[in-house]
């Protein structure tokens, strides 16, 4: 059973910083604008979520998913270790961002296990490993 957990993405200099940074040194394609529909690949099955400026969009195994939350559990969610509550994507000054919500199996991106909250820049076509699920992300 998943113990349940709250992280905060922390937005305090060391944060700032680190975004600064990532935009800094970002190659390929790494801006949305304000909103942005996002193409999500999994196990061969597109889904589509819309990305808002503010806005984090969580992923995990969710019962009743409100319209900020993708439920993975069609996906084999529970077999591929996600948590319930697993990471958020985020729109921040246009580019999108990705942080770990202190799941049990880890979030990786680029093959780097992220540190939870956080957060990590997202470019176009970059693959995702939420616990054991992989996904690609296109905008």
């Amino acid at each position: 059973m998943d113990t349940v957990r709250t992280v905060t993405l922390k937005q305090d200099q060391t944060i700032k910083s680190l975004v600064a940074q990532q935009n800094r040194s970002a190659d390929g394609t790494a801006s949305l604008g304000n909103s942005r529909e996002v193409k999500l690949t999994i196990k061969g099955y597109e889904e589509s979520i819309t990305v808002v400026e503010g806005d984090e969009f969580e992923f995990g195994r969710y019962e009743y998913p409100d319209h900020k939350q993708l439920n993975l559990t069609p996906y084999g969610a529970l077999e591929c270790g996600l948590s319930r509550q697993h990471a958020k994507m985020y729109l921040l000054g246009g580019r999108l961002y990705i942080a770990d919500m202190g799941s049990t199996n880890g979030t990786y991106i680029r093959g780097k296990l992220l540190t939870p909250a956080v957060p990590t820049l997202i470019r176009n076509g970059d693959e995702i490993l939420l616990g054991r699920m992989r996904i690609r992300v296109q905008f």
